[in-house]
């Protein structure tokens, strides 16, 4: 599979270079900003890992506490009757999301951090957060602080994001060194649309979507779990239609949504507004984008020489990702979308004045996802999108697809020779 994602992957960068049916600039440079896409990709991926900062257990912790707090944060001088075994700790997007500590007395004491925690800001503030035990009633829990038990030590000069991971501290293992450098959040995703496949609806029979999240800011609000600006995410989308379907009809009355339901490529950049992160690895995310569409309209003159339509849109969109399991997330993404159309010759000449007016789009992405091997990172997924039309009657059309998801970062290690 890795082999096939691979050479799918070479095919669309091969595609950016096929540039003898370009006409004209504003065609053009969709394909070079996708190749960049594709060469920053692998540039990156090839890159070594780089050293960021350490995370230390500390050794008295492991020997008892000088003290514990209430729930209200008053110090309370006692015998501390436990003594910090091992921590867990699960670090996404930059963040702790999830820390476990376990105690030798596990049935009476565990503490869990009750928001995310920024690794890039851990010595900045983040010390003082506290870890209350899961086993008292809340309002009566006793809490202990981060600065009791934990030590980060930041070694790199750049403000530079961790890698993804997973680990635990103990007496035997106490540190562990986060990286960053040799991975990128990128997802590319191969799939069909049935209702184009089976049914003869004039959607993709088969495409290629890819898109890659660059983290900006991972520091969240006091006392919260909202970031602001978190990341920025280019997108790009490849379909291959049946020849009876590839290209806009050339009608003064065609609906614009035909635009966009038989575009063969699609680019778009969202920026995050804000984005609330769940300990449990969901999110509820609010985005401001732009997406470019590239169309075929049909010439009856020369059939052999379509126009080129070009349309772009201003979007804002939100999104809500529920964690069904660890390997199963169902993902919900309302936007809304100002759509305009460059005012080509093929445009002004051959459509009504009115089909080339800005109209107001509505797609609403449901989508179930479900991990491969217990990670979801190798996925299969089965989403459905209705578009309407909020400016003009008809022409509303709905997509089912079914595909599979794979990182880029296990394409480079399925494709790497086993030492």
């Amino acid at each position: 599979m890795g082999y096939f994602l691979a050479d799918c992957s070479l095919k669309v960068l091969l595609f950016t270079f096929n540039v003898s049916v370009m006409k004209n600039v504003s065609y053009l440079l969709p394909k070079i900003i996708l190749m960049a896409m594709v060469l920053f990709t692998i540039a990156h991926v090839s890159l070594s890992q780089t050293k960021i900062g350490s995370l230390y257990l500390k050794e008295a912790a492991t020997q008892g506490l000088d003290s514990v707090y209430s729930a209200n944060s008053s110090a309370i001088k006692a015998d501390i009757p436990f003594r910090i075994d091992s921590i867990n700790v699960f670090v996404e997007d930059g963040v702790i999301k999830r820390m476990f500590i376990t105690t030798d007395q596990p049935d009476k004491y565990r503490f869990e951090n009750q928001k995310i925690i920024s690794i890039q800001h851990l010595n900045a503030g983040r010390l003082n957060d506290y870890f209350y035990n899961i086993r008292e009633p809340k309002g009566k829990r006793t809490g202990i602080q981060l600065r009791q038990f934990l030590y980060y030590d930041n070694v790199s000069k750049y403000s530079m994001i961790p890698d993804d991971a997973n680990f635990v501290l103990k007496a035997s293992e106490p540190s562990y060194t986060f990286t960053r450098g040799s991975k990128l959040d990128i997802d590319l995703r191969v799939y069909t649309d049935l209702l184009g496949t089976i049914f003869g609806e004039p959607n993709g029979i088969i495409q290629t979507e890819g898109n890659f999240k660059i983290l900006l800011n991972t520091n969240n609000l006091p006392n919260n779990n909202f970031v602001v600006f978190n990341y920025l995410k280019p997108s790009f989308q490849l379909s291959k239609f049946d020849s009876k379907d590839k290209f806009v009809t050339n009608e003064a009355d065609v609906n614009r949504l035909e635009f966009i339901q038989k575009s063969p490529f699609t680019f778009g950049l969202d920026i995050n507004i804000f984005n609330s992160q769940f300990r449990n690895g969901g999110n509820w995310t609010f985005d401001m984008g732009y997406v470019y569409y590239n169309s075929l309209l049909n010439n009856e003159e020369n059939e052999d020489d379509p126009y080129q339509i070009n349309s772009h849109g201003f979007k804002i969109q939100t999104g809500l990702d529920l964690r069904i399991t660890e390997a199963a997330v169902f993902r919900i993404n309302p936007s809304f979308q100002r759509h305009f159309m460059n005012k080509t010759e093929a445009v002004v000449d051959i459509l009504d004045p009115q089909a080339d007016g800005p109209v107001s789009i509505l797609n609403i992405n449901m989508e179930l996802q479900q991990g491969l091997n217990g990670e979801l990172s190798d996925k299969l997924f089965l989403r459905f999108i209705p578009y309407f039309n909020l400016s003009q009657t008809g022409g509303d059309f709905v997509q089912l697809q079914v595909g599979y998801a794979k990182s880029i970062n296990n394409i480079k290690e399925s494709l790497s020779p086993k030492k």
